[in-house]
Order: C-alpha cells, then structure tokens, then sequence
C-alpha cells in the first residue's frame, strides 16, 4: 500500500510538472506574439501623442494641405521633385511653414534673415540632427560640419592656421580659372544649339574649385576621377533621406555606393599623401 502510495505520488508529481511546463510553453507563445503588439502600439501611440503635443505647439505656423495620420506628409513628399515640392508650398504659405514626416514635425524656413539667424547669429540655440547627417557620414564623417558645441569651437580653432590670406587667394584663382573654363563650355553648348543642365554643371564647378585650391588637383582631373565618384554618392545619400530603407537594402545600389566611396577615399588618401611627401609640404613642416 505504500509503495503504491508513494508510485501515485510519483505519478501526480510528473502530471503536475508536465501541465506546469505545458502552461509555459503556452505563455511563453502567447507572450512572443503579445509583447511585441503592446510595444508597437506603444511607439504608436508616442508618435501619435508627440506629434499632437508639437502640433499644437507650432499651431500658428501655416501647414499645407495632404496630411495624413502618422504618415504626415510623406506621400505628398514621395511625389516627384522633393524641392518642387517644398517651392510650392512656400508660394502657398509663405517663407516658414511646417511639414509633419512620420510623428516628427519639421520647421521649413527659406527666408534669408531667417536662415542667417538658424545658422549664424543664433546658432547656438538651433541643435543638429543626428539622424540627418548620419546619412552623409561616409562623407562628411566626424569633422566640423557634423560637429557642435565644444568639439565644433575645438576643430575650429584647430583650422583657422589654415585659411591663411595666401589660401584665400589660391582659392580665389581657382574660382578665377574654373569659372572661365565654365563660361568656354557655355559658350559652346550655346554655338552648337545643345541643352546644358546648370545644376550639374555648376555642382562640378564647386568641386572643380575645392580640388584645385585645397589638393591641386586639375580640373579635367576633377572631372574624371573625383565626379565620378563623389556626385553619385552625393546623390544616393540624398536618396537615403528621403528614403531611409535604402540603407539597409543590400541591393545593387547599395553595392555600388559601398564600392564609389571606397574608391574615393582610397584615391584622396593617396593625394594628401603625395603632397605631404612633397619637397613644399616638407619644407613647410620644418617652419
């Protein structure tokens, strides 16, 4: 008798374990499925109420038309030319005039004494976006333009030595000598009847300057080695803030942006590393 006592004990101790461990696996499932639901509707319901909160904060300032919940204006945006896009609703609205982009409310300002206060006289009071310049990382990395506060009064000071009167001047020459170059090419897009686009062309001419005045660097040689590859990773960057998938989409594109700035880097370390390894740089070195 007691032997099967203790056989019966045994038993109902193993159908207790069993339906204990069934009762787990039973909440765990249903705990895979409902924690993350609760911490969507969560991130949700933030966006929803920070929105609402900004919004009513920014209430007097003008907001265009094709608002939508959560998603804001991203449609309207997602609908051909981005800068078309914010120059109408500026003739509509005025020079400021805000924009809603999934739950973050977004300040447009194209009036001059407006943006000389953001990015000049009141600097400090306007933050940058993380978010926004991580994209242009590959480029830009950690240097001044992304840099604030103490770090950005540091690298400043580290550079002001450079921009000397006699670098000024070398960039005044070069902007001298690309800017002649520009008007050749005008001049005979406009003898042979052709189309030119002005914004490429005056993108290459940008570079054109920088190349020459900073690394020495030709023209013609600007235009073979460095647009090449910097205006299409220019471009794709300015893609990726429009559409942010595209930085974690391994796709062709993806590939080929990887390739261009490992071209480019590869190529300008090569520059700044003939230059410092030149009799001048050398010479200035010991001064």
């Amino acid at each position: 008798a007691v032997r099967a006592r203790g056989r019966n004990l045994q038993m109902s101790d193993n159908m207790v374990l069993s339906m204990a461990e069934h009762l787990f696996r039973q909440l765990n499932w249903r705990t895979s499925l409902v924690l993350p639901a609760v911490a969507g509707a969560s991130a949700l319901l933030w966006l929803v109420v920070k929105e609402t909160y900004v919004s009513w904060q920014c209430r007097h300032i003008p907001c265009p038309d094709g608002w939508l919940p959560l998603l804001g204006h991203s449609l309207k945006l997602l609908q051909g030319n981005v800068w078309e896009t914010f120059k109408s609703s500026a003739q509509k609205l005025g020079h400021v005039y805000r924009m809603h982009v999934l739950g973050t409310v977004y300040i447009v300002v194209s009036d001059p004494a407006l943006v000389r206060h953001i990015l000049q006289s009141n600097i400090q009071n306007y933050r940058k976006d993380p978010a926004l310049y991580s994209v242009f990382h590959c480029l830009l990395g950690t240097g001044i333009v992304t840099s604030e506060g103490d770090r950005w009064a540091q690298q400043r000071r580290q550079l002001a030595p450079t921009f000397k009167l006699e670098i000024l001047e070398s960039v005044g020459s070069a902007a001298f000598e690309v800017t002649h170059r520009l008007f050749e090419a005008l001049d005979a897009a406009a003898a042979a009847g052709t189309e030119v686009d002005m914004s490429e062309m005056f993108r290459c001419a940008t570079l054109q300057v920088i190349s020459l005045a900073m690394l020495g660097i030709s023209p013609e040689e600007s235009d073979r080695e460095l647009a090449n590859t910097y205006v299409p990773i220019i471009d794709e960057c300015n893609d990726r803030v429009w559409y942010p998938h595209r930085i974690f989409l391994p796709t062709p594109t993806w590939f080929k942006h990887q390739r261009l700035v490992g071209s480019l880097n590869q190529y300008l370390q090569t520059k700044i590393r003939r230059r410092w390894e030149s009799p001048f740089a050398q010479g200035q070195q010991e001064k």
